[in-house]
């Protein structure tokens, strides 16, 4: 092979090259923006209805294993944002006569919530509010990563960064990603295991049979409602079975 073939062989390996990671940075450029806009949009917010009972469960799942506050949604989320929360970082009152009632009165469970976080001195729920939210974010961009990754493998690069592009810029992820709620961990697991039981259609591996068990899994600890996993990914493998396709 001649000097110029060798020179022109490793300019196409180059531009190859380039073509690939290009793609790649504008995806993670995307999915940072979206991060960056959804903490900034919720930096001077105050909670939603809901959250104060979230961040309560949260702190006394994590810390105290009592499942009383909050028993509606599944721990595992609330566990990543236990991360954000100190032992020492909330004056969790039990003497109150709402604390007793939590197990059969639901509505006591927000008044109680309310009252340790914003009626309690030496607690800072606005800080802990915005720590508790950042660390949710980092979930909606492995939802992003998912989206690209199978638009990729289905359309190729442009179809990733479209799909990315959509996803990043729609108003109801940049405002749920970092709520203290189910809701986009629930997405994320519902969307892993929808595309585990495209790749086994594919092709059957060990790791696409564990991925299809631990999104499931996964789901189902993040929200009661993700039980319905169960007859969808059963209706898809049989329907996957009954096509003619290889």
């Amino acid at each position: 092979m001649s000097r110029l073939d060798g020179e022109t062989s490793l300019s196409q390996i180059s531009r190859r090259r380039i073509g690939r990671r290009l793609p790649i940075f504008i995806v993670a450029i995307l999915l940072i923006a979206q991060a960056v806009v959804s903490i900034c949009a919720v930096s001077g917010k105050s909670p939603t209805f809901d959250e104060p009972r979230s961040l309560m469960g949260a702190y006394l799942q994590v810390h105290g294993r009592d499942f009383r506050v909050n028993p509606e949604d599944p721990p595992l989320w609330k566990y990543l944002c236990g991360l954000a929360l100190p032992p020492a970082s909330i004056s969790a009152n039990k003497n109150l006569s709402s604390w007793e009632l939590l197990t059969h009165h639901f509505p006591d469970q927000t008044r109680w919530c309310v009252d340790t976080l914003f009626r309690t001195s030496g607690t800072d729920a606005d800080a802990l509010f915005f720590r508790a939210r950042c660390l949710m974010v980092p979930l909606a961009t492995v939802l992003g990563v998912i989206i690209a990754a199978w638009a990729w493998r289905l359309g190729g690069p442009l179809a990733s960064i479209v799909a990315v592009a959509v996803y990043c810029f729609d108003p109801n992820f940049i405002a749920h990603a970092p709520l203290l709620k189910g809701d986009v961990p629930i997405t994320l697991a519902t969307l892993g295991a929808a595309m585990s039981v495209w790749s086994l259609g594919r092709r059957i591996t060990a790791l696409g049979v564990v991925a299809l068990t631990a999104f499931c899994a996964v789901g189902t600890c993040s929200k009661f409602s993700a039980i319905l996993l169960i007859p969808i990914v059963a209706a898809l493998l049989l329907a996957r079975a009954m096509s003619s396709k290889p």
